[in-house]
């Protein structure tokens, strides 16, 4: 009876093992700085023709971060976060309030543009007047658009309305990098700036 109960206690602990899946790291150390699922990098270290800045998205390893081309034709790709600190030393890291949110984010991020599969991984690069277009991508939209499909933070910028004569929060047609670093907007929608490197 006793070896028959340890057979089933050893049965039943590998069966617990067979279907036991890791989950990704959520934070990773980087240079001295522990980075997170969902974590913005934001950079000046880099301009385009229409764009001021760079933005990029760090996927559930919490070691690597997903961004576009500034070219058009290339797709999305990724890059570890030091190669990134190595290309763009000026950076800042933005950071939801919430990790919950931010993990739902960083794991649409890479479910939707960079896994084997992934629909939208073939997107090219182009700057379209609406965030929720995922034919198309750039930047600071692909960031927008994880935590907007991911976990239903639609980051809104302030504009004067005319007809009141007030400022309203609003969806932007076109997300510009430096929104995620602009503290007013940061409050408003549930970010806070959690590094600058080199940013003065």
């Amino acid at each position: 009876m006793k070896v028959l109960k340890a057979m089933l206690v050893s049965v039943s602990l590998f069966a617990l093992c067979l279907t036991y899946v890791p989950k990704p790291a959520e934070a990773a150390k980087v240079k001295g700085f522990d980075y997170k699922a969902g974590d913005i990098l934001i950079t000046k270290s880099y301009n385009s023709y229409k764009l001021v800045g760079h933005a990029g998205i760090v996927l559930p390893d919490g070691k690597n971060v997903l961004f576009t081309s500034m070219s058009y034709n290339k797709k999305p790709y990724v890059w570890s976060i030091s190669k990134w600190l190595d290309h763009y030393d000026t950076t800042k890291v933005v950071r939801h309030n919430k990790a919950s949110v931010a993990n739902k984010a960083a794991q649409n991020a890479y479910d939707n543009y960079w896994k084997k599969g992934a629909k939208y991984k073939n997107s090219t690069y182009k700057v379209s007047t609406d965030p929720t277009n995922r034919k198309y991508l750039y930047c600071s939209e692909i960031v927008w658009q994880a935590y907007y499909y991911g976990a239903g933070v639609d980051y809104q910028m302030k504009m004067y309305n005319h007809g009141t004569g007030k400022e309203i929060y609003v969806r932007p047609s076109v997300v510009k990098p430096y929104f995620y670093v602009d503290t007013e907007l940061q409050k408003h929608n549930g970010f806070k700036t959690v590094k600058k490197i080199n940013w003065k």
